[in-house]
């Protein structure tokens, strides 16, 4: 024991097991439990145990959501119900080699031990991290989109403008994030586990099908944008550049509004609470196959980058007089 750390021998037994025994039904040797150091904090909430335990404990996965620093949040549950009808539940952070267990029922959970958890997971800065559901992940991801229309807006600029350098290399490298972002990583996800659960729904299914139909569009815009521009823009190929990347910001500001406040807000409306949660997962495993571990906030530097080197980064730039 030191200053400001209480750590104590705790034990964890799957509840309905304990059901099933006071109902005759298996021996007591039959009884998951296992029993582990615990770090104490008398206002905790939460526990976190290595992953073999939550295995040997028999806990499955009910649902589940990202945090905004990576980590994966999973509710995990036994099978049986507490007395009051309440299901058992826990929480899990994963992506750490732990899980952090939290009971629905508080403490209580806990029978004959002090309430116990790990240090809540916390973010580069810091500050306690919070969940990222779903909807707000791909709405993140738009935010991400829109910057790089800004880039496109700006270099088209420089395009119409004859005595402006043609910003080609830059256009190239958005047009690339663009590729390998948005289109082969957020549109995906719209198309593997939305589109399709709308249409089975029979909601928004006119939007989605014009959704769907402007991915395959945009998607011939940049292949147009990244031929010209590799191309090297001069000449004939300016104009058919501008003409390219206005169509494409044309395009999507209204599909990306479109989306954020139609279709992603009725996303619950189309899946159960289970399914819900699981996209997390889902999407979360995606990105770091993607692009690793800090994907999300690596993009973003690469697209920050990309407005430094146009001279937009500087967000008081664009504030009124």
């Amino acid at each position: 024991m030191s200053m400001g750390k209480v750590v104590t021998r705790i034990r964890l037994t799957n509840h309905p097991d304990l059901d099933t025994l006071e109902a005759g039904r298996i021996p007591a040797a039959a009884v998951r439990t296992v029993e582990l150091d615990a770090l104490v904090d008398t206002g905790a909430t939460e526990l976190a145990i290595p992953r073999e335990a939550a295995v040997r404990l028999g806990l499955r996965r009910a649902r589940a959501a990202r945090r905004r620093d990576g980590s994966q949040k999973t509710c995990l549950t036994t099978a049986g119900m507490a007395p009051s009808g309440a299901r058992r539940t826990m929480i899990a952070i994963e992506r750490r080699g732990l899980l952090v267990l939290g009971s629905a029922l508080g403490a209580g959970l806990l029978t004959g031990c002090a309430s116990v958890r790990a240090p809540a997971a916390r973010d580069q800065h810091g500050a306690q991290a919070e969940d990222v559901f779903p909807p707000e992940d791909l709405m993140r991801e738009h935010g991400v989109l829109r910057r790089l229309l800004l880039v496109y807006e700006e270099s088209a600029r420089r395009l119409a403008a004859p005595a402006e350098a043609a910003p080609t290399a830059t256009v190239s490298a958005a047009a690339a994030l663009i590729k390998k972002f948005v289109e082969d990583y957020h549109e995906k996800l719209e198309e593997d586990h939305l589109f399709p659960r709308f249409r089975k729904a029979g909601k928004l299914v006119d939007l989605v099908t014009v959704l769907a139909q402007q991915h395959e569009a945009g998607r011939r815009l940049t292949r147009t944008i990244q031929q010209v521009a590799t191309s090297g823009a001069v000449g004939p190929g300016r104009p058919e550049l501008v003409t390219a990347l206005h169509a494409f910001i044309r395009m999507y500001r209204p599909h990306a509004a479109r989306e954020d406040t139609v279709l992603f807000p009725a996303l619950r409306s189309v899946v159960t609470p289970q399914e819900f949660d699981l996209l997390g997962d889902q999407f979360e495993d995606q990105e770091h196959a993607l692009f690793g571990p800090a994907g999300f906030e690596n993009v973003v530097a690469e697209v920050a980058k990309l407005e430094e080197s146009l001279g937009i980064h500087d967000l008081a730039v664009v504030t009124p007089a």
